[in-house]
């Protein structure tokens, strides 16, 4: 004889598992409750603030494989590329390395960022610091700046026209 189950039963061991698979993921945890992924990966508009200057904007994206690329204005660099990764369940930590040219394109060193940053609570925003390392052209250290940041997630926008 050929046992059936009932459609009620079916459903119910799926609601089961979805559950189980659901509480064993805290991030699927998060999704089911609405909130959003606590993840760095995208690209976020970055306000630096330097210790002793003045402030400027940046552009960085967050790759899932842990890649970073940066964009700053103001400055002398062609962008910069680099890793991240998360250092706890709200913080994490980037390193990105730029060329640097003089207005007429020759070059002039590098700079190095390292930063430690933290997500407010909404996942949406972060604050951190930071330490701008510019290096010569031989690689000597020629200064250290720290400064202040502060990230905010870019979302996707509709566009208004028709």
């Amino acid at each position: 004889m050929k046992r059936t189950r009932s459609p009620l039963m079916f459903a119910a061991g799926v609601l089961a598992l979805g559950i189980a698979l659901t509480q064993s993921n805290p991030i699927n945890l998060m999704r089911a409750q609405g909130s959003v992924d606590p993840n760095v990966e995208g690209t976020w508009r970055v306000q630096v603030t330097p210790d002793g200057g003045p402030p400027f904007r940046a552009l960085a994206t967050f790759g899932s494989g842990g890649t970073v690329v940066e964009s700053s204005e103001g400055s002398n660099d062609k962008g910069g590329q680099g890793v991240w990764k998360r250092t706890g369940g709200r913080t994490f930590g980037f390193t990105v390395e730029q060329f640097q040219f003089d207005n007429v394109g020759n070059f002039i060193g590098t700079l190095k960022l390292r930063e430690s940053d933290r997500f407010v609570s909404d996942f949406d925003t972060y604050d951190g610091v930071g330490m701008i390392e510019f290096r010569n052209p031989d690689g000597t250290l020629a200064y250290t700046v720290c400064a202040r940041t502060h990230g905010t997630r870019m979302a996707v926008e509709a566009p208004d026209c028709r």
